[in-house]
């Protein structure tokens, strides 16, 4: 990713192999990333590390299909094409709908090689809850 993206998802980069489970991913996430989740789904950030995660691992899982309602038709296209694994990288709003999708834990930004080739995870609990709210829609 060029430096202009790269400094764009710092916070929320994973320098790690790529996780499968909401659980495992928020174990290992860096601090500042970490504080960034609890403010955003309102969680007190006094708590120590692992009630923290207890909480948001919880939380996000809950949340989920709220925040999925909320997003407009443009977020919907965007996580669904990052759902599939099919991404339009020219399409500017992506990095934007990015950004938020890691702000809310639903996407994350794995890369073991300093930022050179980033790959994007959707927790399997939410891709399971996003499967299950297809076939039922």
């Amino acid at each position: 990713m060029n430096n202009f993206i790269k400094e764009l998802f710092k916070v929320e980069s994973i320098e790690h192999s790529k996780l499968e489970t909401l659980e495992e991913t928020l174990e290992i996430i860096e601090d500042d990333y970490l504080e960034k989740l609890t403010e955003s789904y309102e969680i007190d950030v006094s708590i120590i590390r692992n009630e923290k995660i207890r909480r948001l691992n919880s939380k996000i899982k809950e949340d989920f299909k709220s925040n999925l309602m909320n997003f407009t038709s443009e977020e919907h296209k965007s996580f669904n094409e990052f759902y599939n694994g099919i991404v339009d990288y020219s399409d500017e709003n992506v990095y934007v709908n990015l950004k938020k999708f890691t702000a809310l834990g639903i996407i994350f930004l794995f890369t073991t090689n300093g930022g050179k080739l980033y790959i994007f995870k959707i927790p399997d609990e939410l891709c399971e809850i996003y499967e299950e709210l297809i076939r039922t829609s």
